[in-house]
């Protein structure tokens, strides 16, 4: 193989002609929290400049449900929200619901061509884990058939959350859109009676996937009385209710328990004209699985709540359930869910008026339906168990995903195991294995680096308030109608212009249709069982790689670089005056309204850029007839800076640093003379191996990357970016020959530490090497 450097090529074998698929590298702190790892930073951002379809196309790239979600999700997005350190976190799942019901309004959009696989696959339940799983192996070309022993599909999603929550009528559109990918539905049929699991394997499925999720109560001892019809599971309550069953409620309902079906059940009773409706906890409200804004609202409603209080018996008078006896509870250590345990306090018997009882203390699976030689190979107690990794239990080509196997979860949570199960079976099916030692499930949802969050202004932004959606008290007449009502477009677009953009870039791909010459394609030949793939080394058309011979060494290249990554790094742009016409058709392309004419009504005055709006997508740069907009990286093109010399190494040390340590290093800079070229970025973590790689190329001694500037950094992950910058840069100098150390960091970014006065004031003891040649 040949290596050279040539400012004129790109990887002219493996340029991919079209757009460019954007994966962050590190993503947002609201992404990295999202179990399912949308990518919230590119949607919210979408919204807010009005372009909601393609929103909604960002969301469900890994949410197939997001009206669903949008209503009922949990959303950890909000709490990992970085506006939350300033004022409130943006109202990212009510952002979500909007874009979603947008999609009501509309007519439905073809279907989309898919490939086809001969491998037929059978999905057991139809609740959230399963639908996703099944719209992700359609979306790969596997005819998937949904077994649901409901009369209707979505599981918990239709049966445990009452309309108010989640109307049935967006249920059944999210769940329609999923089917247009040819998923086929069979309701009504149950396995192990209307079709047995030996009889669905002998039918040509070539995996299965168990996905029935935890839809039992479980029970409570109440002494003698706990077989009361007045004593009932609150998920049998919940399905009744919403299977149409409303008949009205007249006397006291006690619901015990502290989750979210436990609330679910206390503002169904409520809503069904119960005289009162009491919650009982034994532990404190903060300790409650339920979220706060649950809690909130069940209060608003006239749900009474009492903690530190255990259900002891029930009592029972003449027949008839009278009240219900409970102890006062103290805490006492942590136990294995890290809540502290309650100890119940004797002598502290107390009863609560009570006619009916509603159990929400635990779910389990109901796993009677399996043949009890093929339940005790694949159940641990009342749970499937299947392999972590692969999800494949331990039945070859049978797999198990969701609350079956970890308990009652979020639906959020069931979508990623959905996601991971769809992931390995896809696998399985394409190689005959669900992976080496339980197989390698979850890359999609694999922990990642935290965001950057450089590019921020100097000074934080001005508070502004959260907004929230319109909402509607329960009537006479309309109970179960939906409560809280969706953003108008006005007020959605405000508050995802709250969002703080963490991170390079805004992610919103309005650059992907211009974009073809900042991104270098590395297409890496495959093994006996994997295809081709593409991987990416990102670099400016300045410091490029052609490469001859055979392309599988080219993969060294990319050692310790993640596949697939597409790292987003905006190039703002600024105007040359004497090239600007006025035209304004980079007035017209802008989507950040950046760009404005000076006087419209001047047919001779020019545009200018405002700075802090412009996002670095180059949209203008297209647009552009004249050439008068340029890309203005901050600093402009930090190898400029760096005179080129005959020979290679014979230039000055080139300091790359955040600005915020300008004064700590600028008096050991002027005292360095020319022998030393200051490059200042806003922050270490802007550094990229191309640039790195750019400024030795320039004829750069030595290149050192400076790292944060301690307490006074505002972001503080800056340097650990800039250690994989110049680790990238070192590998490719490595494999050219050359001395990898001419690109080192200050010790400050993870390296061994470099003794940054000797190199910013020239020692040559400390500095020596020698030049190698690439060849």
């Amino acid at each position: 193989m040949t290596l050279r450097w040539d400012d004129a090529t790109l990887l002219a074998r493996a340029l991919a002609p079209g757009p460019l698929p954007i994966r962050a590298i590190r993503p947002s702190p609201c992404s990295q929290a999202c179990p399912a790892g949308v990518n919230v930073k590119a949607y919210v951002s979408l919204i807010a400049q009005g372009r909601y379809s393609k929103a909604l196309e960002v969301v469900r790239e890994r949410c197939p449900l997001p009206g669903i979600c949008g209503r009922i999700c949990h959303h950890p997005c909000e709490t990992a929200c970085r506006r939350g350190e300033l004022d409130q976190p943006v109202a990212i799942r009510a952002l979500k619901r909007f874009i979603a019901d947008i999609e009501l309004d509309v007519a439905d959009p073809p279907a989309a061509v898919l490939p086809e696989r001969p491998e037929r696959v059978a999905v057991i339940g139809a609740g959230p884990a399963g639908l996703t799983a099944a719209y992700d192996l359609a979306r790969a070309g596997f005819p998937v058939t949904v077994f649901e022993s409901e009369p209707e599909p979505g599981g918990m999603l239709r049966y445990g959350i009452a309309d108010y929550r989640l109307p049935p009528e967006v249920l059944d559109h999210e769940i329609d859109v999923l089917c247009r990918t040819g998923i086929e539905i069979r309701t009504g049929c149950r396995i192990g009676r209307e079709l047995g699991l030996v009889e669905l394997l002998d039918r040509g499925y070539s995996a299965v996937l168990f996905a029935v999720g935890a839809q039992r109560g479980r029970k409570l001892d109440l002494g003698a009385a706990s077989e009361s019809p007045n004593i009932q599971d609150a998920l049998a309550f919940l399905r009744r209710v919403n299977r149409g069953d409303r008949r009205p409620l007249s006397g006291r309902v006690v619901v015990i328990g502290g989750g979210s079906t436990a609330i679910e059940a206390a503002r169904t009773a409520a809503r069904l004209g119960a005289r009162s409706v009491e919650i009982v906890y034994r532990r404190h409200w903060q300790e409650m699985p339920a979220s706060a804004e649950e809690v909130e609202q069940a209060r608003a409603e006239g749900v009474g709540l009492r903690y530190l209080k255990a259900p002891v018996r029930a009592l029972v008078e003449d027949g008839e359930l009278r009240g219900l006896e409970c102890l006062d509870v103290a805490l006492g250590e942590p136990d294995a869910s890290g809540r502290r345990r309650p100890i119940s306090i004797p002598g502290t018997e107390a009863t609560i008026d009570a006619d009916l009882v509603l159990l929400a203390v635990g779910q389990e699976a109901d796993l009677g339906f399996l043949p009890e030689p093929v339940r005790e190979r694949l159940t641990g107690g009342d749970r499937l168990t299947a392999d972590p990794a692969s999800l494949m239990t331990g039945l070859h080509g049978v797999f198990a995903a969701g609350d079956v196997v970890t308990g009652p979860a979020t639906v959020i949570d069931a979508i990623a195991a959905g996601h991971r199960a769809a992931e390995s079976i896809e696998r399985f099916l394409s190689t005959g294995s669900a992976g080496p030692g339980g197989g390698t499930a979850g890359d999609r949802t694999a922990a990642r680096e935290p965001a950057a969050e450089y590019g921020l202004p100097e000074a934080p932004p001005a508070p502004a308030p959260r907004l929230r959606p319109a909402t509607e008290r329960s009537v006479a007449g309309r109970e179960f109608a939906e409560t809280e009502l969706a953003f108008s477009p006005e007020l959605a677009r405000a508050e995802a212009q709250r969002c703080l953009r963490c991170g390079p870039c805004a992610e919103c791909r309005i650059c992907v249709p211009a974009c073809g010459r900042r991104h270098l394609w590395l297409q890496v030949p495959g093994g006996d069982s994997e295809p081709a793939a593409l991987q990416l080394l990102r670099a400016p058309s300045a410091t490029t790689v052609a490469l001859e011979g055979d392309l599988a060494t080219a993969g060294r290249l990319l050692d310790g670089v993640a596949p697939h990554d597409v790292e987003l790094i905006p190039a703002r742009v600024r105007v040359t005056e004497e090239l600007c016409r006025g035209c304004a058709r980079c007035v017209d392309v802008c989507g950040f309204e950046a760009i404005s004419v000076l006087d419209p009504d001047d047919p001779e005055s020019r545009v200018r850029i405002d700075a802090a709006a412009c996002r670095g997508c180059n949209l203008c740069l297209a647009a552009c007839p004249t050439g008068a907009a340029t890309p203005d990286l901050p600093p402009p093109r930090p190898a400029d800076l760096v005179p080129p010399v005959e020979q290679p190494g014979a230039g000055p040390v080139v300091l790359v640093a955040c600005r915020q340590r300008a004064d700590e290093l600028g008096p050991r800079v002027e005292r360095s003379g020319p022998g030393l070229v200051p490059v200042w970025l806003r922050c270490a973590g802007e550094a990229t191996a191309g640039m790195l790689l750019e400024l030795h190329e320039r004829g750069a001694r030595k290149v050192v990357v400076a790292g944060c500037a301690g307490d006074r950094c505002r972001y503080r992950r800056g340097a650990p970016m800039a250690a994989v910058a110049a680790a990238r840069a070192q590998t490719l100098l490595r494999l050219l020959g050359i001395d990898e150390h001419r690109i080192v960091t200050d010790g400050s970014a993870g390296d061994p530490p470099v003794d940054l006065d000797a190199v910013l004031l020239g020692d040559p003891r400390r500095l020596s090497s020698t030049p190698g040649v690439g060849e």
